[in-house]
Parts: C-alpha cells; structure tokens; sequence
C-alpha cells in the first residue's frame, strides 16, 4: 500500500481533511507482455493500417479468463467501437506526440497472447462477450502472425 497520510483537522486548514489509501501501481509490466506488445503493435502497423483501440492480454494457460479485461478497459473499447472515446495523455516528463486523441467509431480490439502455444487471436469487444470460452483454438477475427 502506499504512504497513509493522518491529517487532524484541528491544527491544519479544513481544506486538507481528505485521507485516502491507494494501492501501489505495478513499477513495470510483465516480461512476457513486455516482449510481445511492440511485435503485436509492428504488426497493426504494417498489416492493419487503421484507427484502432488495441487492449493485448498475455495468458500462460490453454484458456483466457473473461475478468483478466477489466470493467473500464472493456467499456472504452465498446465506446471506442461504438461512439467516441476522447481520452487525454498524461503529462509526464516525457514528450507526448499530443495532448489528445478521439477515436469515433473505431475498431477495437482485443488481441490475447497464449504464450505456451505462441499464438495471438483477436477478438472484438462485442465477440468476446458473446464469447462463454475462450482458447487458443477460438477463431481469431484478425490473421495475426508474429
């Protein structure tokens, strides 16, 4: 967990009464996933050449779990599918390419890695949720061939 804060609110300003407890923020993504996401984004690059959301889930076993995608991940590629997802970068110390961006009516896609049979499927949002199994013989959407 992180830095508890305990502010008494009779010797500071009222306006610093908040006390929140957040858990600590992975310091770096997995290996795996760190070694397969710039092949799996070469790969839209050069093969897909459209706008897209792109969420890719790595999984060591023969299925994927429908609650390795998060709540909020599958709702932003439904509305990035579906409407408009506007979603603003954080400013950090490195140079962003812009502050910005908008995708309206885009593809969306999950791509899952099985690393034990090195084969990629993608899925969109609205397939995976019709989908009840998922495993690296289900029918992928998109060729992909890393």
């Amino acid at each position: 967990m992180g830095i508890v804060w305990s502010i008494f609110p009779q010797y500071i300003p009222h306006s610093l009464y908040m006390i929140e407890i957040l858990p600590d923020l992975p310091r770096q993504i997995k290996k795996k996933e760190q070694d397969i996401t710039p092949k799996i984004l070469k790969w839209f690059r050069e093969k897909y050449k459209q706008s897209c959301a792109i969420e890719i889930k790595i999984t060591n076993t023969d299925t994927f779990s429908h609650n390795k995608l998060e709540e909020h991940q599958l709702k932003a590629l439904l509305e990035a599918q579906n409407g408009s997802l506007v979603h603003k970068i954080v400013d950090t110390r490195r140079r962003n390419p812009f502050d910005a961006f908008m995708l309206y009516n885009s593809s969306s896609w999950i791509v899952i890695y099985f690393t034990k049979h090195k084969i990629c499927i993608a899925l969109s949002p609205k397939t995976l949720q019709k989908t009840n199994k998922i495993t690296y013989t289900t029918k992928s959407e998109l060729d992909i061939v890393l």
